[in-house]
């Protein structure tokens, strides 16, 4: 099961419990203050847990619209397949990490840059 997919099973769940608080309250039967303060702490709860969800799923999609936005040259190609979604975005992420996070490859990188320096030469004391 994708990270998405797992999202959004959590979503249903979150918006089931909603639900399920809200029918199970009887406003018609609320006669104190502190039940209808319990009641709609309730479901401030509830609603809670289906907001944050939302906005985190919400937020693959802009980071994903981001990423593609600022990419140029070979990483733009190599994520230019992918279409702009919450899933894409961590597939992207994995494709630029592979690439361009590869410690063995910067440290040859690294290395090839320090052997390829031109020798500096001292100069003499002597005139």
């Amino acid at each position: 099961m994708t990270k998405l997919e797992e999202m959004m099973r959590k979503q249903s769940s979150h918006f089931k419990a909603f639900s399920r608080a809200l029918t199970s309250i009887d406003v018609d039967k609320l006669s104190e203050k502190w039940e209808y303060e319990d009641a709609l702490t309730t479901i401030k709860a509830r609603w809670k847990a289906v907001d944050t969800l939302h906005w985190e799923i919400d937020s693959e999609t802009h980071k994903m619209r981001f990423l593609k936005g600022k990419l140029r040259g070979e990483p733009e190609m190599l994520v230019q397949h992918l279409q702009i979604s919450s899933e894409n975005f961590l597939a992207s992420w994995e494709i630029l990490n592979h690439r361009y996070n590869n410690k063995k490859l910067i440290f040859t990188s690294h290395i090839k840059t320090i052997m390829n320096l031109t020798t500096i030469q001292q100069p003499s004391s002597h005139l």
